[in-house]
């Protein structure tokens, strides 16, 4: 290769590695300013943001659907996050997109008492190889909490050990559930408070 050439191709691989951390980085500016809209409660700029061409272009079609569903989720719009859901059934995903989406639409359903979407997405993430500590969880979740199943007490209570803080919050719920399930009021009250204790901490 002549010394002309070599040098040709340094350039347009700089030229396109330039291109590429441009697109990152404003792809990364554009999802930090509409999780801001979103966390400040601006509703209208939100979507009118995420309308425009430019988040559509640079933004991937998992992001924009994940940030409307929690735009539908922190307005209390069910039926606009059964839509968001529903528009990705047929989407793929890769393992780690589906724990998120589904895992957080989960736990929306469940809040909602909503049985169906909540079997819809337990079903979409028992399908998914690897992962298993945080499908362990979700799907947990979803038996205790939707099936009132009581079978996996001792588990979580093993767990506690080597749980976080929020790992510690969602387990001591579950356990709360579970021991309402068993009419266990004193047990279930206990767990309530020692979740409402470390959110307390957590906060301050």
């Amino acid at each position: 290769m002549s010394a002309f050439y070599f040098v040709m191709v340094v350039i347009i691989m700089l030229a396109v590695l330039s291109s590429d951390y441009y697109v990152r980085r404003q792809r990364k500016l554009l999802i930090n300013k509409l999780i801001n809209l979103l966390i400040n409660k601006k509703f209208t700029e939100f979507y009118s943001l995420l309308g425009s061409r430019r988040v559509k272009r640079l933004i991937p079609l998992f992001n924009l659907r994940l940030l409307e569903f929690n735009a539908a989720v922190l307005q209390q719009k069910t039926e606009k996050a059964k839509e968001v859901l529903d528009s990705l059934q047929n989407k793929k995903m890769s393992g780690r997109q589906t724990i998120e989406f589904y895992g957080r639409a989960l736990n929306y359903f469940i809040e909602k008492r909503d049985a169906t979407y909540a079997k819809t997405c337990y079903t979409k993430i028992d399908k998914v190889n690897g992962y298993q500590k945080e499908k362990s969880y979700l799907i947990t979740l979803y038996k205790i909490m939707m099936l009132d199943e009581t079978d996996d007490e001792e588990k979580i209570e093993n767990r506690l050990i080597s749980d976080d803080s929020q790992e510690k919050v969602t387990d001591y719920y579950l356990l709360a559930h579970i021991n309402e399930i068993k009419k266990d009021f004193k047990r279930a009250k206990k767990y309530n408070q020692l979740a409402d204790k470390i959110i307390t901490e957590i906060v301050e």
